[in-house]
């Protein structure tokens, strides 16, 4: 169970993705802020932080145990500790905490503006999940289960 709770939250993100890329852009950064487009990103950044968050803990490490053996999940771990070392997980929790924690956030938080500049590290680190639970359900797939 903890591998699929793992991957009930890449489909939060994953959900939340596909409805912002149908979303019109805006040309405007404030008016982008306001836009679906822009809460989608922020949404599904949330999303991406929250199973970064979940792969690190215990039960992320029991779905690990479980993955390692159909997927190579060196691809997530090491998009992740580039983004550790380059500020864009930093950046991702204060979007969660923006998104999340609006008691303790004002509006014009830095969380409503750190997706600014990380598109692409976002979308690597989609596309790094993506490859390791398209990988880890292969083998159920070629085993005939459903």
């Amino acid at each position: 169970m903890a591998f699929m709770n793992l991957h009930d939250v890449f489909l939060n993100a994953s959900l939340c993705r596909s409805k912002m890329l149908r979303s019109p852009v805006e040309k405007s950064a404030v008016e982008f802020t306001m836009s679906d487009r822009g809460r989608l990103e922020r949404m599904w950044i949330t999303f991406l932080y929250v199973l970064i968050e979940a792969w690190h803990s215990p039960a992320g490490d029991r779905a690990k145990f479980y993955m390692k053996s159909k997927a190579d999940l060196m691809g997530v771990e090491e998009i992740i500790s580039k983004g550790e070392n380059e500020g864009s997980i930093s950046k991702m929790r204060n979007v969660r905490d923006y998104m999340c924690h609006r008691d303790k956030r004002e509006y014009w938080d830095a969380g409503r503006i750190d997706i600014a500049g990380q598109l692409d590290y976002h979308e690597a680190l989609h596309r790094q999940f993506s490859n390791v639970f398209l990988e880890s359900f292969k083998q159920y797939k070629e085993l005939g289960i459903k």
